[in-house]
């Protein structure tokens, strides 16, 4: 029972969860990283998966591991002050970004 319910939130919600840490973090990398601990999170603790939904707890579950990395990952005030951030956008938060996009365009659509 606990094994499916760690299955059905993996198919329901790695993508979404990709998408979660690579807005909250900016980089993909760093985001398939989050997402991949998450789940380690959610196999300890397969009895806390709801088995109607797992989205709302697994998204917290992600939210606090990309918070987690944020702060691992901090710059010192002197390293701020010396990077210059590159202007370019991310291209996986840009595709992220236009995925979501057509996601709520569709949602909209089908809106009576």
């Amino acid at each position: 029972m606990t094994h499916d319910r760690l299955e059905l939130c993996f198919e329901r919600c790695a993508s979404r969860a990709w998408r979660l840490a690579v807005h909250w973090l900016g980089d993909s990398h760093e985001a398939f990283d989050v997402v991949q601990q998450a789940f380690v999170v959610a196999a300890g603790k397969p009895d806390r998966i709801p088995a109607d939904d797992p989205w709302p707890w697994f998204r917290q579950v992600v939210i606090n591991e990309a918070r987690n990395t944020r702060r691992k990952h901090k710059p010192l005030p002197s390293e701020r002050e010396n990077s210059m951030p590159d202007p370019r956008p991310d291209p996986a938060v840009a595709a992220a970004n236009s995925e979501t996009q057509r996601e709520l365009r569709r949602a909209l659509d089908d809106l009576p």
